[in-house]
C-alpha cells in the first residue's frame, strides 16, 4: 500500500507495526520498504503517514490540472515534473511564456478546481488506449495506467491523486524561470499554498508595522528607501574621499614642517 518513489513523486512514509518506514523503492519489479528496525512478526499492520500522502496527492493533482490547462491554452507540453518537500516544479515546452500567460494558466486552473471535476486512474486495453486523446501520444508501451481528469485531460501516470479537483484546494505559481529552453514553474497547492500565504502574510504585516505604511504602499515605500540609501551611500563615498584628501594634506604639512 506504500507508494514507491517514481515518476517525479517521493515515496510514502509510515509504519510496519512499530517499524518506521523511511523510504520505499521499486527495484527489479520488487517493492522494497526501508525501515529503522526489522518487524518482529510475519503478520504486520501497515500504516501510511496520511498527511504526507494527502499532501503529495494535492501537489500531483495540481500538477495534472496545471499541465492540462497549459496544453489547452498554449499547447505547452509538460516535459519535466518534480515533487519536492516544499516546492513542485513543472517544466513546460514553451520557453517564452510571459507573466500574463502564466497568470492566465493559474487563473483557469483554479477556476477548474472549483468545478469539482472527478479524477480517476484506470488501465485501458490496447484498443481503448488508441482511442484516448492523450496529451502526449505513446507507442508500444504495454500495460499503462491513465489518469483522467473530467473534461480536461488524459495522461499516463502511476502517482497518487485526489478523487475530485476540489480536494486540490488551490494552486499558486510562486516563480517562473527559463531553463534549458523550457519554462519552469515553481508551484504550491492545497495546504502548501495556505502555509505559503501565512508565512508571506506574517512578513508583510511585520513590514507594514515597521514602516507605518499601508499594505498596498509597501512597494513604493521600499523603492523610496532603497533610492534614499543609494544616495546616502553615494554621499558617504564622496565625504570619505574628501576626508582622505584632507588627511593627506595634513600629513604633508606635518612632513614639510619637520
Amino acid at each position: 500500500i506504500f507508494y514507491p518513489e517514481g515518476g517525479g513523486q517521493p515515496a510514502d512514509h509510515g509504519y510496519i507495526n512499530q517499524s518506521k518506514v523511511v523510504n520505499v523503492q521499486e527495484i527489479a519489479n520488487e517493492i522494497r520498504h526501508y525501515v529503522d528496525k526489522y518487524p518482529r512478526k510475519d503478520i504486520v499492520r501497515l500504516t501510511i503517514d496520511w498527511n504526507r500522502r494527502f499532501d503529495h496527492m494535492q501537489q500531483h493533482g495540481g500538477q495534472h490540472i496545471l499541465s492540462g490547462i497549459a496544453y489547452k491554452l498554449f499547447k505547452a507540453q509538460t516535459v519535466g515534473f518534480h515533487l519536492g518537500d516544499e516546492i513542485t516544479t513543472i517544466d513546460l515546452s514553451e520557453g517564452a511564456l510571459t507573466d500574463l500567460q502564466v497568470q492566465k494558466i493559474e487563473d483557469e486552473a483554479n477556476e477548474f478546481i472549483r468545478q469539482n471535476k472527478y479524477i480517476i486512474g484506470f488501465f485501458p486495453n490496447e484498443e481503448e488506449l488508441s482511442n484516448l486523446k492523450l496529451r502526449k501520444q505513446l507507442h508500444d508501451v504495454g500495460e499503462l495506467r491513465i489518469v483522467r481528469i473530467e473534461d480536461l485531460d488524459f495522461s499516463p501516470c502511476g502517482g497518487t491523486h485526489p478523487a475530485y479537483t476540489s480536494e486540490v484546494g488551490i494552486i499558486k505559481v510562486i516563480r517562473k524561470e527559463k531553463i534549458r529552453g523550457n519554462t519552469r514553474l515553481h508551484i504550491v497547492a492545497g495546504s502548501r499554498a495556505y502555509s505559503d500565504y501565512v508565512k508571506k502574510h506574517d512578513v508583510i504585516s511585520n513590514l507594514v508595522e515597521q514602516f507605518s505604511t499601508p499594505f498596498l504602499d509597501l512597494p513604493d515605500t521600499v523603492k523610496q528607501l532603497h533610492a534614499s540609501l543609494k544616495e546616502q551611500n553615494k554621499n558617504m563615498h564622496i565625504l570619505k574621499d574628501k576626508l582622505a584628501l584632507l588627511n593627506a594634506n595634513d600629513n604633508l604639512e606635518i612632513v614639510n614642517g619637520i
